[in-house]
This record gives C-alpha cells, structure tokens and sequence, in this order.
C-alpha cells in the first residue's frame, strides 16, 4: 500500500463521511435541536475541538476512521431532560427530517459529482477498431484493426458504447455496418454470433456479438449545464436501481452474497484502480460510492439511519411510542449484524485479493533481508 493510494482513499472515504454527518448535523442545528458532538471515525478519540458554548458542538476525530457520527442532545428517553432542545422531545416529523439528511445528502453529493463531470467533460471511447478476434462475424467479414465503424444498419454511431447499445436490437437475421478504412468509406454484411455471457449481478444473458474490441481512441464530451444536471439524475436514479436490483437477487439467492459485496479493503483497491485511469473515473468512482451509501443507510435495519427511520414510522401509524428496551435490543442486534457483516466481507476480499500470501511474503523478505 502506497502512501499516495492511502492518502486517496482516506480522503475519499472521509469526503462521503463528513458530508453524510453534515446532513444530519445542519438540520438538527436548523430545527433548533443541539449537537454534542461530530466525530470523524469510531472510537477513542484522537484529535478534539471544544465546544465554545454550552449549546455548541465539539468536533473530534476518532481512531477508526471507517465512518463517524453526530450526538445529538437528548437522543433517548434515558438521557433527555425533556428540554425542548433535545432529539427525543421533537415530533416524528423532525426526527425524521434529522435522520433522512444523511442519506439525502449522500445522494445530492452524487448527484453534485456527477453532474460536474458531464459539464466539465470526460473522455469517451470511439468506434475505431483495436482488435477483431479470430472466429467471429467481424473477421469473417473483413473487419481489420484500425477501421473506424460509422453505423449499424443506417444507424450512426460515433461512440464505443452507442455500438454495444445498437448490436443488440439486431440479435436476428443479417445486419451491415458501414466502415471508414484509410479515409474510403466502404459497407460490411455479417451475421451477429449469439453467445452467452453473465451480467454484472451473475445472471446468464444470450447476447450478439460480431468480435471486435475498441482501440482506445477516446474523445472528451461535454454537456451544457442543463443537460449535465438532467444526466446526473438520470445516472444516480440508475446507479440507485443498480444497486436495489443487486441486493434483491443478494436476498433471493440468485446472485452469491461474498461474490457482490466489497469491505474497506475492495474499496481501496477500486479507489486505486480508478485514480490510475483519471482523475474523472476517480470521481465517477467517488460518486458512485456515495449513492451505495444513500441507499446502504436507508436499509431498515437497527443502527443504520433506515432502522431509525423505521421506528420512527412504526410510532407514527400506531401512534405510540415503541419501548426503549425494544430499541435498545433492535440496536444490539443491528450493531451485531454490522460488525459480522463488516468481519465477512473484509475476509472476503483477504481471499478474493490474496493478501494473506502477500503478507505472509512480505514478512519473509524482511526477515531473509533483515
């Protein structure tokens, strides 16, 4: 691990948290209820600034930087004084203001992210060919490395992803491709090759594929600032499905559980991986993550916001209030499952990443060397 790979995680990682605590933090301050404190990561506290008044915030950072949270005062009927500054006096319909801040704003700095890439431009992929595989339509054909394709079946396409998005409305019968090869416009007929392949939640798919890979060649586009907010909706919307559609088959056993997810370690890798493409895929990563947290959050289990938000709905429609040995045990059990499913998926990606070895590895040279 490389101190600039650790610098960027953290500081990814520490962008998505703070902005979710400011959310819950900035409309607690608004509704008039005081936050004790705002703490970056778990734990023993490392670093602290004081409260200034007796009705201000300290602000820490803790030693487990893998999260963080606010206090709020008078958060249960425990340690409220039934001041009218306090969580637990509020109306459901504040409670639930504070607590649907965090994963809103999550989803806003998704959208923020992603709506600035659009504008500012990012590079997309052409149609210029890179390579034709050997037993495939495109060979067959005549396709060779370096030819640019133009259109399908009369189709322009101008970008690598409009031709995979054009192939498969063609997945029967004939189709012709028009191609540029040393500035000669000239037409191919082929046949697509039905093959089978899984997507990204392990569902097997017959898709049609003639063998070509792209070349690289990339472009930047840019949106102007409409477009680019009407894009980024668009995208956190999809990226949100995504991510609901994942976890359902997660649930339904259709998609392995250890397979889908990614623990801190994954993360970092992926941080890596894409701050070595660009920075703009390092952002596209960044944004992407914050909508798994917005939706994560919203899961109703206990000690996430979705389990608060799931008492805090079950008091309204029966109109009573649920005990707080009941959230006390609901707390309990959702710290549990957390914290095991925290240990799984770290072991996971152990495996998955091969880091036992290298570090067995590591340990070795360093005793051979020392």
């Amino acid at each position: 691990m490389s101190l600039l790979g650790l610098t960027l995680f953290f500081g990814v990682l520490s962008i998505l948290v703070v902005t979710h605590e400011w959310g819950h933090y900035i409309v607690a301050r608004t509704l008039g209820i005081r936050v004790e404190r705002f703490s970056i990561g778990f734990g023993p506290i490392l670093l602290r600034v004081p409260a200034r008044s007796p009705e201000g915030t300290e602000f820490c950072i803790s030693l487990i930087p893998m999260g963080g949270y606010v206090k709020l005062s008078g958060e249960s009927a425990d340690s409220s004084t039934g001041a009218a500054w306090e969580f637990h006096t509020r109306s459901n319909f504040h409670k639930f203001l504070v607590v649907m801040a965090g994963p809103l704003i999550n989803a806003l700095l998704a959208f923020v992210i992603f709506a600035g890439i659009f504008f500012v431009g990012q590079p997309s992929v052409t149609t210029k060919v890179g390579k034709v595989m050997p037993g495939f339509p495109g060979a067959a054909a005549g396709l060779v490395a370096g030819d640019r394709i133009l259109s399908v079946n009369g189709v322009k396409v101008h970008l690598w992803e409009e031709l995979l998005a054009e192939l498969p409305k063609h997945r029967d019968g004939e189709l012709w491709i028009d191609i540029e090869r040393a500035g000669i416009d000239s037409r191919l007929d082929l046949t697509s090759m039905l093959v089978k392949q899984k997507d990204m939640f392990g569902k097997e798919h017959t898709v049609p594929r003639i063998g070509v890979m792209p070349s690289g060649e990339a472009i930047t586009t840019r949106s102007g600032p409409v477009d680019a907010m009407v894009l980024s909706i668009r995208k956190v919307g999809y990226v949100t499905q995504l991510i609901f559609v994942s976890l359902a088959r997660v649930i339904t056993g259709s998609v392995s559980f250890k397979d889908s997810m990614s623990g801190p370690i994954g993360i970092y890798v992926m941080t890596q991986e894409a701050a070595k493409i660009g920075w703009v895929y390092l952002f596209d990563f960044m944004g992407r993550l914050s909508v798994s947290l917005f939706v994560i959050n919203l899961l109703p289990i206990p000690v996430l916001d979705g389990g608060h938000l799931l008492f805090i709905g079950i008091e309204t429609i029966f109109r009573r209030k649920i005990s707080d040995q009941i959230k006390e045990w609901g707390l309990r059990f959702g710290m549990a499952a957390v914290l095991t499913l925290t240990v799984f998926v770290i072991y996971q990606d152990f495996i998955k990443y091969n880091l036992l070895t290298q570090m067995i590895d590591g340990i070795r040279r360093l005793i051979q060397h020392g």
